[in-house]
């Protein structure tokens, strides 16, 4: 189970008898809390350290209810203003380096404000990204790594030497990859990383291992070179896909945002319409998003 990431994990299991509450406490503490138009900053620091508080409370959730708590955000359903951005800022990295899981969240929510986003920012991200790397990556947690990269590309963060050698011996597929686009592409990794394990391996059946996706995408990009440089051509399968132009890895897409947010100044048209907009106002794709997590961690909390 383990190989194919399927396993259980048992820290986040559990079975009690009913009669028990089919939503946990903390959703609807979450979904009571009002920010006020009239001091945002104040709520902002507020809500956090509900959040965080919530999260000591589950220790063994808080990707769970970071996600939850974070859609507000995410969703624009709360804006945050030029002057309270700073503050909003600071919050976020700092519950995304206490659970790196949120990560996907955290560069959209990112990339809705890109407008905010100066070199201050960026060298706060880069701090992130480094930590979430060097610390998650010994422990094989990929999804973190993969996201922390893919927010080091979508801001066009510059990568360490050292950093990227450490991503390469992870040889997690999804995680070099990016990797790769971030510095073939882009050309924003310092250094020359070490691909030399990666593309020793690139050989025989490495088409239908689990790295296949790495071997044909970095072969057929010429972001490395294999041994032998006929390996897709000499595949049946796969040099039907390279003559269709079948990819499976864009290099230039990037995560869709459910709003593009410009700069706003915060001042006395800031009201509640915007600051609590109501579930009603949001899009059905939203809603349905959002209902699906409150069901999800509704249920997960019941097992």
């Amino acid at each position: 189970m383990n190989k194919y990431q399927l396993e259980l994990n048992d820290k986040k299991i559990e079975i009690d008898q009913y009669p028990i509450p089919f939503e946990n406490d903390w959703v609807t503490d979450l979904n009571r809390f009002e920010f006020k138009s009239t001091n945002l900053s104040n709520s902002i620091k507020h809500y956090f350290s509900l959040i965080w508080e919530i999260g000591q409370r589950n220790k063994s959730r808080t990707d769970w209810i970071f996600k939850y708590s974070l859609r507000l955000f995410e969703f624009g359903t709360v804006m945050i203003p030029n002057k309270s951005w700073r503050l909003f800022e600071n919050l976020l990295l700092k519950t995304s380096l206490i659970q790196p899981a949120i990560l996907d969240i955290t560069t959209r929510i990112l990339i809705t404000y890109k407008s905010y986003v100066d070199s201050t920012s960026k060298s706060k991200i880069k701090d992130l990204i480094e930590s979430v790397i060097l610390n998650h990556s010994q422990i094989n947690h990929n999804f973190e790594v993969t996201w922390a990269l893919w927010l080091a590309k979508s801001f066009e963060i510059r990568i360490e030497e050292r950093i990227a050698n450490v991503v390469i011996e992870t040889k997690d597929p999804a995680a070099i990859l990016i990797l790769l686009c971030i510095d073939k592409e882009h050309k924003l990794v310092n250094g020359t990383p070490d691909y030399s394990s990666i593309t020793s391996e690139l050989i025989d059946n490495v088409l239908f291992s689990e790295y296949w996706i790495l071997a044909y995408e970095a072969v057929r990009k010429n972001w490395l070179t294999p041994p032998n440089p006929n390996l897709i051509a000499e595949n049946k399968f796969f040099s039907i896909l390279d003559s269709l132009n079948v990819e499976y890895f864009d290099c230039s897409r990037q995560l869709k945002v459910y709003k593009n947010i410009e700069l706003i100044e915060e001042n006395l048209d800031v009201s509640g319409s915007i600051v609590n907009k109501t579930t009603e106002e949001l899009t059905e794709e939203q809603k349905q998003e959002l209902y699906n997590d409150a069901e999800t961690i509704s249920i997960s909390g019941i097992m």
